[in-house]
């Protein structure tokens, strides 16, 4: 195999990303997934937090309640206690069922709905030493150990800038009335949200934009695998050539039929081929092949012999090499005009016509 069919330096066609796709294998990162999960984490608490607060306060009062009764520590005391945080559970359940929404949207904005089996499937190729050894060392290892230390010094100095401002919120608190201070607990909380998800949104799209990129160079195909895929698709151009003729062989012939009319004689096999010949002395060398055909084209060549009066004469072997060595509109070989002499005599004389 030449260089050239080595170097992958064409672009992927839409077949082969669609093959790749129905193995799961599509550009999808998990940073844009992570970023649409937190942004509905952030949303969901500041929308539900009080709710969730008010819940679980209730649920405190209420088993501060039942301290004072001393209740036995039994199956009784278990279903109180789940009756009075039950309402703890729904004030999360939102949260819960929109943190799985989100995931699934994380994953389904990027690569549209797609069901496959193919990843659960044994790799044993991933087991081989120097295959791990490559992944170690590659650049997708590189780029994921850098990005991880860029997002810890963003995060770090997010959390530097939260700690220098931390007494500056204390201080509100203090002077903040107590009903008042969910409130201001909330305005902090969506305010740090706001700069955490600036910094991971900004990671997730340079990481997006990586792994695509990455991925579109996997794809890349050589010349010869562009080769291989067209024949892959449309078949090898040697066979479509063959079935391209031999239809055009079958329409030549089925066209043939409609000349049986004008034939001289139908020869015959008198049941598996049929050829049907005219001969006209002075305006052709010898007799001419009209029509021939095997199977259903036989059958159907004597049915318009017989519609229109041309003779039928069984003659197998001369029928046999007629159908074999002669095509529709050729002369008869000479090496057959010995047989086909007869023929045309008994013809003539039918006809009243000189030999």
């Amino acid at each position: 195999m030449s260089q050239g069919d080595q170097d992958k330096s064409e672009k992927p066609t839409p077949y082969r990303l669609e093959e790749a796709r129905k193995k799961g294998e599509v550009a999808k990162s998990q940073e844009v997934t992570g970023v649409i999960v937190m942004v509905a984490f952030a949303a969901l608490i500041a929308l539900g937090a009080a709710d969730a607060a008010r819940a679980f306060a209730g649920a405190t009062r209420g088993m501060i309640g039942l301290a004072g009764s001393g209740p036995a520590l039994n199956g009784g005391f278990v279903s109180l206690a789940g009756a009075l945080y039950a309402p703890v559970g729904q004030a999360l359940l939102p949260l819960v069922l929109g943190l799985i929404i989100a995931a699934v949207l994380g994953n389904v904005l990027q690569t549209g709905p797609m069901i496959t089996t193919h990843p659960l499937k044994p790799d044993f190729k991933r087991l081989n030493p120097m295959q791990v050894v490559r992944r170690i060392f590659s650049m997708r290892t590189v780029w994921e150990l850098g990005k991880m230390l860029v997002k810890l010094g963003a995060l770090a100095g997010l959390c530097a800038m939260f700690v220098w401002k931390a007494r500056g919120l204390a201080e509100a608190a203090v002077q903040t009335l107590p009903q008042r201070m969910g409130g201001l607990m909330l305005s902090a909380f969506i305010k740090a949200s706001i700069y955490v998800l600036m910094v991971l949104a900004l990671a997730a799209l340079v990481d997006l934009l990586f792994t695509r990129r990455e991925f579109m160079k996997k794809m890349r195909m050589s010349r010869r695998e562009l080769k291989d895929e067209v024949k892959r698709r449309d078949g090898d151009p040697q066979v479509k050539s063959k079935q391209k003729q031999a239809i055009h062989d079958l329409l030549k012939k089925t066209r043939a039929v409609g000349q049986v009319k004008d034939a001289d004689v139908v020869l015959t096999n008198p049941t598996h081929v049929a050829v049907a010949l005219r001969y006209r002395p002075g305006k052709t060398m010898a007799p001419v092949v009209l029509a021939k055909g095997a199977g259903f084209l036989c059958t159907h060549i004597k049915r318009e012999a017989a519609r229109h009066g041309v003779p039928i004469m069984r003659v197998p072997p001369l029928a046999r090499a007629l159908y074999r060595e002669c095509e529709i509109d050729g002369l008869v070989p000479e090496a057959q005009y010995a047989e086909l002499g007869p023929i045309y005599r008994e013809l003539w004389a039918r006809n009243g016509v000189p030999a």
